[in-house]
Protein backbone atom coordinates (compact mmCIF):
# COMPACT_ATOMS: atom_id res chain seq x y z
CA UNK A 1 0.00 0.00 0.00
CA UNK A 2 3.05 2.28 1.14
CA UNK A 3 4.32 1.63 -2.88
CA UNK A 4 1.56 2.59 -4.55
CA UNK A 5 0.97 6.14 -2.44
CA UNK A 6 4.32 7.00 -2.89
CA UNK A 7 3.94 5.72 -6.89
CA UNK A 8 0.83 8.42 -6.92
CA UNK A 9 2.71 11.38 -4.93
CA UNK A 10 5.93 10.84 -7.58
CA UNK A 11 3.93 11.07 -10.79
CA UNK A 12 1.39 13.74 -9.52
CA UNK A 13 4.88 15.97 -8.38
CA UNK A 14 6.56 15.12 -12.23
CA UNK A 15 3.63 16.12 -13.70
CA UNK A 16 3.03 19.06 -11.41
CA UNK A 17 6.62 20.16 -12.36
CA UNK A 18 6.13 19.24 -16.22
CA UNK A 19 2.87 21.71 -16.26
CA UNK A 20 5.10 24.50 -14.29
CA UNK A 21 7.81 24.55 -17.03
CA UNK A 22 5.39 24.14 -19.68
CA UNK A 23 3.63 27.59 -18.38
CA UNK A 24 7.09 29.02 -18.13
CA UNK A 25 8.10 27.89 -21.69
CA UNK A 26 4.72 29.05 -22.81
CA UNK A 27 5.21 32.46 -21.46
CA UNK A 28 8.64 33.33 -22.52
CA UNK A 29 7.45 32.55 -26.41
CA UNK A 30 4.24 34.60 -25.90
CA UNK A 31 6.64 37.73 -24.51
CA UNK A 32 8.66 37.09 -27.07
CA UNK A 33 5.94 37.22 -30.13
CA UNK A 34 4.10 40.73 -27.94
CA UNK A 35 8.52 42.52 -28.15
CA UNK A 36 8.68 41.23 -31.58
CA UNK A 37 5.19 42.68 -32.63
CA UNK A 38 4.63 45.78 -30.64
CA UNK A 39 2.08 44.53 -28.38
CA UNK A 40 4.33 45.64 -25.04
CA UNK A 41 3.93 49.37 -25.02
CA UNK A 42 6.56 50.71 -22.85
CA UNK A 43 8.83 48.87 -25.64
CA UNK A 44 11.80 50.78 -26.50
CA UNK A 45 11.33 50.59 -29.53
CA UNK A 46 7.69 50.83 -31.26
CA UNK A 47 7.58 48.17 -34.14
CA UNK A 48 4.85 47.73 -36.93
CA UNK A 49 5.09 44.04 -37.63
CA UNK A 50 7.74 43.28 -36.59
CA UNK A 51 9.67 46.18 -38.22
CA UNK A 52 11.82 49.25 -35.72
CA UNK A 53 9.42 51.66 -36.97
CA UNK A 54 9.53 54.71 -34.52
CA UNK A 55 11.56 55.64 -31.02
CA UNK A 56 8.49 56.21 -28.21
CA UNK A 57 10.49 59.04 -27.51
CA UNK A 58 9.75 60.95 -30.98
CA UNK A 59 6.98 62.73 -31.59
CA UNK A 60 5.41 61.09 -35.26
CA UNK A 61 3.02 63.39 -37.37
CA UNK A 62 -0.48 61.83 -38.44
CA UNK A 63 -1.93 64.17 -41.53
CA UNK A 64 -5.47 62.28 -42.44
CA UNK A 65 -6.27 63.22 -46.36
CA UNK A 66 -9.31 62.08 -48.26
CA UNK A 67 -7.43 59.30 -50.13
CA UNK A 68 -4.58 58.19 -47.68
CA UNK A 69 -2.82 58.98 -44.17
CA UNK A 70 0.53 60.09 -43.62
CA UNK A 71 2.90 59.05 -40.98
CA UNK A 72 6.23 61.15 -40.55
CA UNK A 73 8.40 59.48 -38.14
CA UNK A 74 12.34 60.17 -37.98
CA UNK A 75 12.30 61.97 -41.07
CA UNK A 76 10.47 59.31 -43.12
CA UNK A 77 7.27 59.54 -44.45
CA UNK A 78 5.06 56.66 -44.45
CA UNK A 79 2.06 56.45 -46.69
CA UNK A 80 -1.21 54.17 -46.12
CA UNK A 81 -3.42 54.70 -48.77
CA UNK A 82 -7.06 54.62 -47.51
CA UNK A 83 -8.16 51.51 -49.83
CA UNK A 84 -5.86 49.99 -47.75
CA UNK A 85 -7.60 50.78 -44.54
CA UNK A 86 -10.78 49.09 -43.94
CA UNK A 87 -12.30 51.00 -40.65
CA UNK A 88 -10.58 53.77 -38.64
CA UNK A 89 -12.05 53.74 -34.64
CA UNK A 90 -11.24 56.28 -32.24
CA UNK A 91 -11.83 56.30 -28.41
CA UNK A 92 -13.44 58.90 -28.26
CA UNK A 93 -16.46 60.77 -30.72
CA UNK A 94 -14.14 63.55 -32.37
CA UNK A 95 -14.50 63.48 -36.23
CA UNK A 96 -10.72 61.90 -37.68
CA UNK A 97 -10.67 65.29 -39.57
CA UNK A 98 -9.52 67.50 -35.86
CA UNK A 99 -6.72 64.87 -35.50
CA UNK A 100 -4.80 66.21 -38.45
CA UNK A 101 -1.48 67.02 -37.80
CA UNK A 102 -1.83 65.30 -34.03
CA UNK A 103 1.65 64.64 -32.44
CA UNK A 104 1.12 60.70 -32.25
CA UNK A 105 3.05 59.22 -28.96
CA UNK A 106 3.39 55.86 -30.84
CA UNK A 107 2.66 53.35 -33.08
CA UNK A 108 1.92 49.97 -32.46
CA UNK A 109 1.18 47.15 -35.17
CA UNK A 110 -1.06 44.27 -33.74
CA UNK A 111 -2.53 41.59 -36.48
CA UNK A 112 -4.60 43.80 -39.37
CA UNK A 113 -4.49 46.77 -36.87
CA UNK A 114 -2.67 49.95 -36.29
CA UNK A 115 -2.36 51.52 -33.15
CA UNK A 116 -1.80 55.14 -32.90
CA UNK A 117 -1.68 56.31 -29.10
CA UNK A 118 -1.68 60.07 -29.02
CA UNK A 119 -1.65 63.01 -26.32
CA UNK A 120 -4.71 65.43 -26.29
CA UNK A 121 -3.59 69.49 -26.15
CA UNK A 122 -6.49 70.25 -24.06
CA UNK A 123 -6.96 67.47 -20.95
CA UNK A 124 -2.89 66.29 -21.50
CA UNK A 125 -4.85 62.46 -21.90
CA UNK A 126 -3.53 59.68 -23.98
CA UNK A 127 -5.89 58.87 -26.37
CA UNK A 128 -5.98 56.27 -29.71
CA UNK A 129 -6.92 55.77 -32.96
CA UNK A 130 -7.10 52.39 -34.25
CA UNK A 131 -6.63 51.71 -38.34
CA UNK A 132 -7.87 48.51 -39.27
CA UNK A 133 -5.50 47.59 -42.54
CA UNK A 134 -7.53 45.72 -45.16
CA UNK A 135 -4.41 42.98 -45.18
CA UNK A 136 -2.52 41.60 -41.95
CA UNK A 137 0.59 42.68 -43.52
CA UNK A 138 4.32 40.50 -42.95
CA UNK A 139 7.21 42.03 -41.81
CA UNK A 140 8.63 43.07 -45.26
CA UNK A 141 5.08 43.10 -46.90
CA UNK A 142 4.58 46.47 -45.25
CA UNK A 143 7.76 47.91 -45.76
CA UNK A 144 7.58 46.80 -49.69
CA UNK A 145 3.95 48.28 -50.13
CA UNK A 146 5.58 51.91 -48.00
CA UNK A 147 8.57 52.51 -49.78
CA UNK A 148 6.61 51.32 -52.98
CA UNK A 149 3.89 53.93 -52.57
CA UNK A 150 6.18 56.65 -50.66
CA UNK A 151 8.02 56.27 -54.27
CA UNK A 152 4.96 56.67 -56.08
CA UNK A 153 4.12 59.93 -54.16
CA UNK A 154 7.35 61.17 -55.23
CA UNK A 155 7.16 60.27 -58.75
CA UNK A 156 3.45 62.40 -58.67
CA UNK A 157 5.10 65.82 -56.94
CA UNK A 158 8.43 65.53 -59.21
CA UNK A 159 10.82 64.46 -56.07
CA UNK A 160 13.98 63.26 -56.92
CA UNK A 161 14.61 60.17 -54.77
CA UNK A 162 18.79 59.89 -54.13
Amino acid sequence: MDTYLILIIVIGGLLLVGSIIFVIIDRVKRTAKEIEYGAVENHILMHVYGIPFCDNTDSVSLYIHPEQIILECKKKTYILKIDQILNVSMEDDKTIQAQIGTKVKSVVGIGQNLVLHYRTAEHDETKMIILQLAQNFKALGLVKTIKKMVAEEHKKQGVIEL
